[in-house]
């Protein structure tokens, strides 16, 4: 116990957060109107129609035109309003091959490229050969065209695994860049800076907005039209924001101030900042709140295991979590019990302002936040016997422990019918999208802590496991684990393009050997127009998406196989579709009181299976017990 006691002492000692840089300004806020909201609604819905007769227009419209029109209103960040448009200009550019394989602007080619591969359509990089010379190093030539430059450095972003030419034209057009950068005349200069920063597809869509507004209007080809509309837009939305800010920040001030858990960051504005790159337009109030309260929530949670609770107390925590029960609240130390009350409660409330048809989904998410106290638990067992572990167990942890997936759930939860339920269950099984958007957001944790030397007494990084294992120095370090979380990056890139209807031809893609799971949609599930799960996920891209739900990727299973075979079996028994469903439904919740879903003949299969369970955890030692958490997962996930 003392040494627990020291490990607390010395995390608080390094842990303690500044406070919010917000204080209650929101709580009171509010923000002039130069005029009403009802005469803005009404001069932005025209102008949406004289946008949208521009669509019909650019039927006759040039391919490049097209490109740039779809462009600027994405960076404008008013392209919800013309999902059905953009998608249709987008298949014609698509299908419109010729008009590009003719032509020799970089900018224009890069362009189309990046747009539609953010849109999910395959596009070669064959595209770029032209720009290059007989070596198939890039043209110098390029060095002049810093427009050019910045579209194709964009672009490459966009690149999926073993895409070398790629990997190339990042290189070349960034030493190019970085040379150009001191040169260039505003709004380019600003431009290229912010893309070296953080590139186009990475970055969240409203920071870029709120500066490609500004920047529009000193464009010689500007449309005044198309930038009233963006501003018109913005202002409307912060004025949404700006209210359901002041609902959040008096809901935060009175749970804050009644769990008394000081030791956590008080970062509700940032939460909210967070739910809005997810849920952009105004009819979204609803899904945004949700997400920022549980976000919330969960802050406190991660905070507690990472600063405060000895491993003792993260035990007891991660029980009474188990067990979701108010009754619960004995087994916890008096200065959480009033969180963990908090806790149930919110999660009632949120509840009851579901749809009647998505309220199964609170389930998913209840039962992801009590994972992820079992990986939590296993981080702060590490710490507590000061045990490093072997690189892949601390990728395997460390990923989970970012708390994404579960993020990822309460983002499709509160998404209600913009989200199918096919498109829920691809989500839950955790899809290798997901786990790639986890990687990045552990790799980007763990380069960031290391630099400002924040691991010592937290549970040991990617970037420390990493050292150790391969006896490399830190800076060799962090660049492995840079060029992992690349090749993360690319994943995802690609399994967000094979969600796409069709999808591309496999032999046409550098990546057709890999290894990694294919992700195809079932053809019952349709394209969901949500924003990117890079931004949903990450807060870290941006650009526009489609959340669908490919069929999950088949796992080794970790149970016995007699086990294995009888859940398989029986899931095969099931014969109709619902009942299948209904054992899948069952299995996700892990919980006698599910019994009630299954037919008739699944319950004592559904029982028994439940308490062999119980009964194999009551005999595993104490410090191999979290592992039964990772053989129920993969029962679920077959």
């Amino acid at each position: 116990m003392a040494a627990s006691n020291d490990i607390v002492a010395n995390k608080e000692a390094i842990s303690a957060f500044e406070p919010s840089l917000w204080g209650d300004f929101f709580a009171t806020y509010t923000s002039p109107l130069q005029r009403s909201e009802e005469w803005m609604r009404e001069r932005r819905d025209q102008l949406n129609g004289e946008v949208q007769r521009m669509f019909e227009a650019a039927k006759a419209m040039s391919m490049a035109d097209t490109v740039k029109l779809v462009d600027t209103l994405e960076r404008l960040g008013i392209d919800n309003h013309f999902v059905k448009e953009i998608d249709e200009a987008l298949c014609r550019v698509h299908d419109e091959e010729l008009d590009f394989g003719n032509s020799n602007d970089l900018h224009v080619v890069a362009l189309r490229f990046r747009l539609l591969r953010q849109h999910g359509f395959w596009v070669s990089a064959d595209v770029f050969d032209k720009f290059r010379d007989g070596t198939g190093s890039f043209n110098m030539n390029l060095s002049n065209d810093p427009r050019g430059l910045l579209s194709l450095y964009n672009a490459a972003h966009m690149a999926v695994p073993r895409e070398m030419v790629l990997d190339d034209a990042i290189t070349f057009t960034r030493r190019h860049l970085e040379v150009a950068k001191g040169k260039l005349r505003s709004p380019m200069e600003e431009q290229v800076s912010r893309s070296l920063e953080i590139p186009l597809p990475r970055l969240m869509w409203q920071i870029e907005a709120v500066h490609y507004i500004t920047e529009y209007e000193k464009e010689d080809e500007h449309d005044a039209m198309i930038l009233e509309l963006a501003r018109l837009n913005l202002n409307l939305l912060r004025s949404v924001h700006l209210k359901e800010l002041k609902s959040l920040s008096l809901w935060w001030r009175d749970l804050y101030d009644n769990v008394k858990l000081t030791y956590t960051r008080d970062r509700i504005v940032e939460c909210y900042f967070y739910s809005i790159t997810v849920f952009h337009g105004e009819e979204s109030s609803v899904a945004r709140i949700i997400l920022a309260k549980l976000y919330g929530l969960f802050v406190l949670f991660d905070d507690t295991f990472d600063v405060r609770a000895t491993f003792e107390e993260s035990q007891m925590l991660d029980e009474a979590l188990q067990r979701w029960d108010e009754s619960a609240v004995s087994l916890l130390p008096e200065y959480l019990r009033m969180y963990y009350i908090k806790l149930l409660s919110n999660f009632n409330d949120i509840e009851d302002i579901l749809e009647p048809s998505v309220k199964y989904r609170m389930a998913y998410v209840k039962r992801q936040l009590q994972l992820q106290s079992k990986f939590a638990i296993q981080q702060a067992k590490w710490l507590n016997e000061n045990c490093m572990p072997s690189f892949k167990e601390q990728i395997d942890v460390g990923v989970m422990a970012t708390g994404l997936q579960w993020m990822f759930l309460v983002v499709l939860m509160g998404a209600g019918q913009m989200v199918n339920n096919e498109a829920f269950e691809w989500a839950h099984n955790m899809p290798d999208m997901s786990h790639a958007t986890a990687e990045i957001g552990r790799f980007i944790n763990d380069i960031a802590a290391y630099k400002l030397g924040k691991c010592k007494n937290d549970a040991p990084s990617a970037v420390e496991c990493y050292m150790k294992e391969y006896g490399t120095m830190g800076e060799e370090a962090m660049a492995a684990v840079t060029e992992m979380m690349e090749q993360a990056w690319r994943r995802m890139n690609r399994d967000y393009i094979e969600m796409k209807v069709p999808a591309p031809p496999r032999e046409q893609q550098p990546h057709a050997a890999s290894c990694a799971p294919v992700l195809l949609p079932p053809p019952r599930v349709q394209l969901q127009q949500l924003r990117p799960t890079r931004s949903l996920m990450l807060g870290a891209a941006a650009g526009r998406a489609a959340v669908a739900a490919p069929a999950s990727c088949t796992r080794a299973p970790l149970l016995p196989r007699r086990a294995s075979a009888t859940a398989s079996d029986a899931a095969a028994g099931a014969g109709r579709e619902e009942e299948a469903a209904a054992q899948g439904l069952s299995l996700s919740l892990w919980d006698e009181g599910a019994v009630s879903l299954l037919p008739e003949y699944l319950r004592m299969y559904y029982i028994k299976l439940l308490s062999t369970f119980n009964d194999i955890e009551d005999i595993l030692e104490p410090s191999v017990k979290y592992r039964i958490a990772y053989v129920k997962r993969q029962v679920q996930l077959q």
